[in-house]
């Protein structure tokens, strides 16, 4: 992707496994997009993953 002038960054926002994430992580987890965006960022992807193997 360097060749196409998209930069792609990467933030850490929790390491919970999903059964442990609260409302509070969710609204915590939208202030950051809200701010992010408002810095001029094109997009957000926000994963999550799963803790059925653990």
């Amino acid at each position: 992707m360097a060749d196409t002038g998209i930069v792609v960054e990467v933030e850490d926002f929790r390491r919970k496994p999903g059964a442990s994430l609260t409302f509070d992580d969710l609204h915590a987890l939208a202030d950051t997009v809200r701010i992010r965006c408002g810095e001029g960022i094109d997009g957000v992807v926000a994963k999550q993953g799963t803790d059925t193997i653990e």
